[in-house]
């Protein structure tokens, strides 16, 4: 996901800056699935979904 956001400059001014942010799933050696959240490049959140996790996951968006 893009978006602009204005970021003072040393001089005092603002000015539109780009930012990233991605969403990263992959999996362990352990059959659990990893989700990992990053700023321009640089993981911020990673969370480790167990299958337990994945189903509760599961049904709570499946209520939704």
């Amino acid at each position: 996901m893009n978006y602009n956001q204005t970021l003072p400059t040393p001089t005092g001014l603002e000015q539109w800056q780009p930012h990233i942010y991605e969403l990263k799933i992959s999996r362990d050696g352990k059959d659990n699935i990893v989700l990992e959240f990053a700023e321009m490049g640089v993981a911020i959140v990673r969370y480790v979904l167990t299958p337990k996790l994945r189903n509760h996951l599961m049904n709570t968006l499946m209520q939704a």
